[in-house]
């Protein structure tokens, strides 16, 4: 499910507005609404379909930047897709040919919602800028919806893919090892732990660490908790009778592609930059206010290419070096896609800090506009999760590409290329989701951010 822009509480509302009402996933559904699940997949006879869904508001992008709302929409939803595998089959990398049939991005949809006092030549630039970008993929627009409805000029683009695979590139994903089933959102043993809290019940005291470095903190804007599963009267959510119950969105035959679902003891890597899209933005868009503070040839660092928010070669790389879950950073920033990915997992996670990789630049672009750059929108990040017992043979296999990029991709069989890329963290019996910086001697707890830093800083009155 594609968390956006929902305030506040989105991990409370997520839970209990909103999965809380899916119910079992219908036949032919292999893996469907969840917290840290990037798209729906489908079984249609000997073909697996896969949808994802993006969405950008125009008023992020300026006219002059070089990708419209639809195409960064577009960008998320391929992200998704690639973590699912349509662009890394198991086909060898150098057989072009075969990669295209035996993944492919089918069809798209696209959805405008547009305020009252959105301009049209707005709505025919994004229009024009999509069609010209789904033509250079060879992938049809073959519907969606226009509506005027919100207040203001601004349009929410909203892009809905379409990728499909033969079934025979799948693999079954497995049950929980004591077969029962575990419902969205709720430790498998039962035990509940309120989001925020440490195992023993103590709070951490706030903190930032020093050079603007963030870590986030673990307590909602209202400092109240809410714990799992939890029902907003305080009442527990039941767990169904036997033979009725929700399925886990990683229980059987879940998998497009991957192995499994992530467990405890998986390692994460993090694959990428922190706040690529966002850190781009703001540099642009914000340009006066940061010459106050750096030289012209500073604030370049801070920029990144249209190239760097796809996720594509980073999720080839990372199946073929033995990855068996992805997920790929957007909104929120990484500390959301870890909150996401532990929600997946239904466990915890220990994240080291200092494996989140972010430009020094970066972290000074986020100091001078007082925002959190691990909040900050991420797209072109990716979270990789590998089982331990073949955590070396996966740093090995990504620490070839990274000494040698310009290999030719034939000739050991990976995709050629390079991007920075880390150990992140562990997943982790114990439900707390933790962030710990050693070199501050700090530790922090994740919940889901109730938006993006991205937006706080967007307006220089904000």
């Amino acid at each position: 499910m594609n968390n956006s822009y929902f305030k506040p509480a989105l991990g409370r509302m997520l839970r209990q507005s909103v999965l809380k009402h899916i119910r079992r996933k219908p036949e032919g559904v292999l893996e469907g609404a969840a917290i840290g699940y990037d798209a729906a997949i489908f079984q249609n006879g000997d073909i697996t379909e896969i949808q994802a869904v993006g969405a950008q508001p125009t008023s992020r992008f300026p006219e002059d930047y070089p990708l419209t709302a639809g195409e960064a929409a577009w960008i998320t939803a391929e992200n998704q897709l690639a973590t699912k595998g349509i662009f890394a089959t198991g086909v060898s990398p150098d057989d072009v040919s075969k990669r295209q049939n035996a993944g492919r991005i089918v069809a798209a949809q696209v959805l405008l919602v547009a305020g009252m006092s959105c301009p049209e030549s707005r709505i025919r630039r994004e229009m024009q800028r999509l069609a010209q970008f789904a033509a250079e993929r060879s992938c049809p627009i073959v519907g969606g919806n226009t509506v005027h409805f919100l207040e203001g000029t601004d349009c929410l683009v909203q892009v809905v893919l379409t990728g499909r695979l033969p079934a025979g590139e799948h693999v079954q994903d497995g049950e929980p090892s004591d077969g029962e089933r575990v419902q969205d959102g709720e430790p498998s043993d039962s035990e509940r732990v309120q989001d925020g809290e440490a195992p023993d019940g103590e709070r951490v005291q706030d903190g930032e660490a020093p050079d603007g470095e963030h870590v986030q903190d673990g307590e909602a804007p209202d400092g109240e908790r809410v714990q799992d599963g939890e029902a907003s009267d305080g009442e527990r959510v039941q767990n169904r009778p036997a033979g009725t119950e929700e399925e886990s969105p990683g229980s059987a035959n879940a998998a497009s592609g991957l192995l499994r679902k992530p467990a405890p003891g998986d390692r994460v890597y993090f694959l990428g930059e922190v706040g690529c899209l966002g850190a781009d933005l703001l540099a642009r868009s914000r340009r006066e206010e940061l010459r106050r503070h750096f030289p012209e040839s500073y604030i370049e660092t801070m920029e990144y290419g249209v190239e760097d928010y796809s996720v594509q070669e980073k999720a080839a790389a990372a199946l073929e070096a033995g990855a068996v879950f992805l997920h790929d950073v957007s909104n929120g920033g990484v500390h959301a896609a870890l909150y996401q990915l532990a929600e997946a997992a239904g466990c915890g996670i220990h994240v080291r800090h200092e494996g989140l990789t972010v430009r020094q630049s970066v972290i000074e672009l986020s100091e001078a506009l007082e925002i959190n750059p691990y909040l900050l929108l991420g797209t072109g990040g990716l979270l990789a999760v590998v089982p331990e017992d073949t955590a070396a043979e996966f740093e090995g296999s990504m620490t070839i590409r990274k000494t040698q990029p310009d290999a030719d991709p034939g000739a050991d069989g990976r995709s050629g290329g390079s991007f920075p890329w880390a150990y992140a963290g562990q997943l982790t019996k114990e439900k707390a989701r933790l962030v710990t910086a050693e070199n501050f001697h700090m530790e922090r707890y994740l919940n889901l951010p109730d938006g993006d830093a991205f937006e706080e800083a967007r307006s220089p009155e904000t």
